[in-house]
């Protein structure tokens, strides 16, 4: 038997998709669950979206790895490392020190504390769709407007926006983000 695992993006890691299926080699390839790979890989791999397998003749297994995509850069006060923040809010390794992605701050006490950052979550999946939502809208409606930083802060669930003139905007995600959209909106069209 054999096991072919590759990876359909740079941000999987295919090692650790082999480490997840060690439990697996026991049994025969033939009769994998599939659902069942594919639990096995998320459990340690949180960011991997799509698991594809394939059983090739005679008797080997490929399977194709594919990660959610990085949404933002992710810096953390004192963690000396640097992470990618994937679209359902799954830290990923950032391998390249350099990237093309926007800059998010994360203030959390848990992760603050914990040693391995690796591939846990740092934004649950609708704040993390919140602020990419924040994220274009300020884009297109408030194109003129300069955001020096974006801070997320995990315990109250908020994010920070600070523009170049020194203005602080502090958006809620447990809260509407139309209504808060909208009152930002009236809000600059009422200033001189």
């Amino acid at each position: 038997s054999r096991v072919i695992i590759e990876r359909s993006d740079m941000y999987s890691d295919v090692n650790i998709a082999y480490k997840a299926i060690e439990p697996l080699y026991t049994h025969s390839l033939w009769t994998l669950d599939k659902a069942e790979v594919r639990d096995l890989i998320q459990g340690l791999e949180k960011n991997i979206e799509k698991v594809e397998v394939t059983h090739l003749l005679p008797n080997s297994l490929k399977i194709i790895i594919t990660s959610s995509p990085p949404k933002y850069s992710v810096d953390f006060p004192g963690a000396g490392r640097s992470y990618l923040l994937s679209a359902n809010g799954i830290l990923i390794p950032n391998r390249n020190k350099e990237s093309q992605f926007p800059r998010l701050q994360i203030y959390s006490t848990e992760l603050m504390e914990s040693s391995f950052l690796d591939y846990k979550e740092a934004i649950n999946p609708t704040s993390i769709s919140k602020i990419h939502d924040i994220s274009k809208v300020f884009s297109v409606d408030f194109s003129t407007a300069v955001i020096t930083s974006e801070v997320y802060y995990s315990t109250e669930n908020e994010l920070h926006i600070l523009l170049e003139n020194g203005i602080r905007i502090l958006f809620v995600l447990d809260n509407s983000l139309e209504k808060q959209l909208l009152s930002l909106k009236l809000a600059i069209e009422q200033t001189p």
